[in-house]
């Protein structure tokens, strides 16, 4: 479990992931996968829209994470203000 939380935290959206059957999958496989197992709840409860924004808008941007890295690939000024521009944000 800690080796799977591991590579969640080190990889992101980007990167794979461990699933419940031990198989070694891309997170974005298995996000699909938990999107089609949950529908029919998110369905029934009016959520699907919502979600499916959500977790789009992940696959397309990343996680906070991904981003900082992404920033940082630019330089030490580009992370600063990525974090400032978040944390000021209303």
């Amino acid at each position: 479990m800690q080796g799977a939380n591991w590579l969640a935290a080190r990889h992101g959206i980007g990167g794979s992931l461990v699933t419940p059957s031990g198989e070694r999958r891309s997170a974005g496989d298995v996000l699909h996968q938990l999107m089609e197992h949950i529908t029919p709840a998110l369905e029934e409860a009016g959520d699907m829209r919502e979600v499916g924004s959500l977790v789009h808008r992940l696959l397309r941007q990343g996680t906070p994470a991904d981003q900082q890295r992404r920033a940082l690939d630019q330089g030490l000024p580009a992370l600063i203000d990525l974090i400032t521009t978040q944390s000021t944000a209303p």
